[in-house]
């Protein structure tokens, strides 16, 4: 079957989806294995480990889960490419995501997409207002406001689909080469985290962010 990528955030449906997937694919709990972000992100190294455990062929079907695969760094979404095409009837792959945007669009071609979550279904005019904006930050016709419509009296969620967009964006001026882009897409990320965590105030955290870039950007 094509591998998974599931918009949801929520920890406790995420856990009934993947127990409702093992009863009705039959799949033993010591054959599944989970891979969560370390610290900020998912990496390279933990894509290595997932292709060389599936090196080994197994008689029984088994289940990759991947939590925040939206936070994996380019390099181990590169990497799991392959392992995603070559499609085997014992490997099930789930990857969940809060903004399927984060994945690669060479991964997303190849996985059945489901949403469960409002947060992937962000208003279209909405989106594209936010990367105008952050657009001429980037190319600073525009000086940082904190105080501006995008960024003021955001509340938890609206504070996360800030981070998402922010991080769409960033990935996909890589190839500028800008030296600020690496440091600031790992602070962005970080504080995701945070929020998602709950230890910091959504406000000061999208505060922050754009407070680091005015600093990255200007020295």
């Amino acid at each position: 079957m094509l591998p998974l990528i599931i918009v949801e955030s929520d920890e406790q449906k995420r856990k009934e989806y993947i127990n409702d997937f093992i009863l009705q694919n039959s799949i033993k709990t010591y054959a599944v294995s989970s891979i969560l972000p370390e610290k900020t992100e998912i990496t390279i190294d933990q894509s290595r480990s997932v292709i060389k455990d599936l090196k080994l062929q197994m008689p029984y079907k088994r289940l990759f889960v991947f939590y925040s695969f939206d936070l994996a760094n380019n390099e181990a979404q590169n990497s799991l490419l392959k392992t995603f095409e070559e499609q085997s009837v014992n490997n099930c792959f789930i990857m969940f995501v809060a903004n399927s945007n984060l994945v690669l669009p060479t991964i997303r071609s190849r996985s059945t997409l489901i949403i469960r979550s409002n947060r992937d279904l962000m208003d279209k005019k909405e989106t594209s207002d936010i990367s105008e904006y952050l657009l001429q930050i980037y190319q600073n016709s525009l000086p940082i406001k904190i105080s501006y419509v995008f960024l003021s009296g955001v509340n938890r969620e609206r504070s996360l689909e800030i981070c998402d967009a922010l991080l769409f964006f960033l990935r996909s001026r890589m190839i500028d080469n800008k030296p600020f882009l690496v440091p600031l897409i790992k602070r962005c990320i970080e504080t995701r985290q945070l929020i998602i965590s709950n230890n910091l105030n959504p406000q000061l955290a999208v505060d922050s962010i754009f407070l680091f870039w005015i600093k990255l950007q200007t020295v």
